[in-house]
């Protein structure tokens, strides 16, 4: 175990050299333009073919982006998946794949097909998503 700032690790990592990053957590805590340093650096020290993978908070889900995000002082900003998603694009990452994680009720995590299901699922569905992107 090493304990250490995450941005001034990844700096003297070697590029290509880690086949997964994971951050759990993490992002949401991050200044925007430090989130986009952090992001180039592990896109530079991952491998060819090798995985990212990152879970945080669900803003869409209105407990989370109205109260729950905001207990935690050290929270930057809330990061909706769209703009996640978006960033590792065009940080150059491939086949992403999002996933919705915990939800405060199971039965509400499932495809919303009425106007009723999707007010549930915003209300009741998921608390935290991930990302998996790879890097060709």
């Amino acid at each position: 175990v090493i304990q250490s700032d995450a941005l001034e690790y990844l700096k003297h990592q070697s590029d290509s050299s880690w086949g997964v990053v994971t951050a759990f957590h993490l992002i949401e805590h991050l200044p925007f333009e430090v989130l986009l340093v952090f992001l180039a650096h592990i896109r530079r020290i991952v491998k060819p073919g090798g995985l990212l993978i990152i879970e945080t908070p669900d803003p869409k889900n209105v407990h989370v982006g109205t109260h729950d995000f905001l207990l935690d002082p050290t929270h930057t900003r809330a990061l909706p998946p769209p703009l996640v998603e978006f960033l590792l694009e065009e940080n150059g990452w491939k086949d992403l794949h999002i996933m919705g994680l915990h939800p405060r009720v199971e039965a509400a995590s499932e495809r919303a097909d009425s106007l009723l299901d999707e007010l549930s699922a915003l209300f009741w569905g998921y608390q935290d998503y991930a990302i998996l992107a790879t890097k060709e």
